[in-house]
């Protein structure tokens, strides 16, 4: 897996252009601060790091609208349900 440099543009994904995704952030909210507070807790320089990144993709100018609204330090959410998942690529996403 490549590691991204900082001076590597920042992509967001596609599915953040939707106007769902708004209700579906605030719907969230709650629950990604309380998780955020306990991540600061037990991994400080991590949360940092990651909460670093997430100011950096709210202040790109290419960055849309919801990436504003965007709860919690994580880049990204998965949902795993009953612990499997199907493979999964986002068709806006860059290639990793």
């Amino acid at each position: 897996m490549a590691l991204q440099r900082l001076q590597d543009e920042l992509k967001t994904s596609s599915l953040l252009k939707k106007e769902d995704v708004t209700a579906w952030l605030a719907g969230i909210t709650e629950t990604e601060h309380n998780v955020d507070t306990i991540f600061s807790l037990i991994a400080p320089h991590l949360y940092q790091s990651a909460s670093t990144a997430i100011q950096l993709l709210k202040d790109c100018e290419q960055a849309y609208a919801n990436v504003d609204s965007w709860p919690c330090a994580f880049s990204g959410i998965c949902v795993i349900v009953n612990r499997k998942s199907l493979e999964h690529h986002d068709p806006g996403a860059c290639y990793e």
